[in-house]
């Protein structure tokens, strides 16, 4: 754990009444690095262990968002249960709820977070915490390798990423270790404002409670299709390794089929860990972990079964915590000035091109466009909370030629994105939109509307896919 120790602060005390975990970003019971080291502080110190979540407004989120990420800490809150430990949630400000906790406390542990906001309650929580006395210890928890010690840098592109992870993994990588909890020790919290622990009490109840103390956006509807936890991501991870992987590499990008792991969602919310994801992927390969990234560099044939390993890990490993380096290192990566230079440039050199259509963002939310594949991949957004990633490029390209400049496509996109998908607000997310505008790319033929940025159109997607079925899936699942 000691490389995913991103500041370590002791503390000015000399004891406690307790040791806390700030569980945020790593919200699971296994596989969490940020939980073993505050398990094993709290043992060595022997005071008892508060892990604490904090429920709060968080901006473009709504009870879409809320619920599946309640029903992940429920789940959690028993896991946790198992291990001697209970799950206090708190709802409100979390910087002032966990300033008022430091206290007593002589050591507050956080996992790490990537994003804005993220990085501001720690800065804050740090603040307050140093100057009540209480140590920090804050963890790097998502990625398979800490992204300082990958790049010190943003990267161009994956090009640029990859040799220096896949470098990492094979000489830094340190596997996940499970520490048991050693005391039995109940602390109550005095707090003014209502918590909540969810172990202890029905599903219902403490839906019920978030439901009034959180008083959330409710405007999107909560997807039927898909539950929050632990267990349900077992469940995806499992049926995607035994059914979905053999044929990964050939036909993930087919927006008609079903072959994509379904795992973001679970990723997002930190409810499963993607080390764990790819210890499953070694063990189901019998693989270890420099021969995966020797195939991730060399790019097996498509005849090779290994191709289809090597495919996931390179969406898993590579793209996933490139998208980490991109919201870590660049301020801008939500804005058009996230864009490198010529990709900006390009396209602003075609403000003046002819737009196809100017389209309301009522409209696009009612999935009114002239496009028949733009409209499915919305409509499956809405419905599911999800969207396939091959037709997610489409469609955010597509949003330039109906927008007077490139600037606004790009928010149109996001906004839509961070609403309705359960992994919205994501780095991946914020990288996948960026892609659609040039990031992480290189320059293509020159076009109307799009300049240097790579295009696409409905002629290419029904020319390497049956696109009848997409519809048909999409569709028919609004139906049913």
């Amino acid at each position: 754990m000691k490389l995913r120790i991103r500041r370590r602060i002791e503390p000015k005390r000399q004891t406690g009444k307790y040791v806390v975990y700030w569980m945020q970003q790593a919200q699971r019971a296994e596989f969490n690095p940020a939980l073993d080291e505050a398990i094993a502080y709290s043992n060595n110190s022997e005071l008892p262990l508060l892990v604490v979540f904090v429920l709060c407004p968080v901006a473009e989120a709504n009870w879409r968002h809320y619920l599946f990420m309640l029903q992940g800490l429920w789940e959690t809150a028993r896991r946790l249960k198992q291990r001697g430990l209970e799950l206090i949630v708190l709802c409100g400000e979390p910087v002032s709820l966990l300033s008022e906790l430091s206290v007593s406390a002589l050591e507050m542990v956080c996992d790490l977070g990537y994003l804005r906001f993220q990085r501001s309650w720690r800065e804050k929580l740090l603040e307050e915490c140093l100057a009540k006395g209480c140590g920090w210890t804050e963890l790097e928890t998502e990625p398979s390798c800490p992204i300082e010690v990958v790049s010190d840098k943003e990267e161009y592109a994956a090009a640029t990423f990859r040799p220096k992870l896949l470098r990492a993994l094979n000489t830094r990588f340190e596997a996940s270790a499970e520490i048991s909890y050693q005391l039995n020790h109940v602390v109550s919290i005095d707090h003014p404002l209502p918590y909540f622990l969810p172990a202890e009490k029905p599903w219902e109840s403490f839906e019920a409670w978030a439901l009034q103390a959180l008083n959330p956006d409710l405007s999107v509807m909560p997807t039927t299709g898909l539950r929050g936890g632990r267990e349900a991501a077992e469940m995806h991870l499992n049926n995607f390794l035994r059914d979905k992987l053999p044929y990964y590499a050939s036909f993930r990008s087919n927006p008609a089929l079903d072959i994509q792991s379904g795992l973001s969602p679970y990723l997002h919310f930190g409810q499963i860990s993607a080390v764990e994801v790819l210890q499953q992927l070694l063990g189901r390969y019998d693989l270890t972990l420099p021969e995966l990234c020797s195939l991730i560099a060399k790019k097996p044939l498509p005849e090779n079964p290994l191709v289809n390993p090597a495919a996931f890990a390179e969406e898993l490993l590579v793209r996933r915590e490139l998208s980490f380096n991109f919201c870590h290192y660049n301020s801008n990566y939500d804005s058009f000035a996230a864009l490198p230079d010529w990709a900006r440039q390009s396209l602003l050199n075609h403000l003046g091109d002819k737009r196809d259509q100017d389209y309301s963002l009522d409209r696009l939310e009612q999935c009114a466009t002239n496009d028949i594949y733009w409209n499915a991949a919305q409509q499956e957004m809405m419905e599911t909370g999800k969207m396939h990633n091959y037709l997610r490029m489409y469609w955010g390209k597509r949003l330039l030629t109906w927008f007077a400049s490139p600037e606004d496509a790009y928010q149109v996109a996001l906004y839509l994105n961070n609403r309705y998908e359960l992994d919205g607000r994501d780095p991946n997310a914020y990288a996948g939109v960026a892609w659609c505008f040039g990031k992480h790319d290189r320059p293509w033929q020159n076009r109307p509307i799009y300049g240097s940025v790579r295009y696409m159109n409905a002629t290419g997607l029904e020319r390497k896919f049956k696109m009848e079925k997409y519809l048909h899936k999409v569709y028919r699942n609004k139906e049913s």
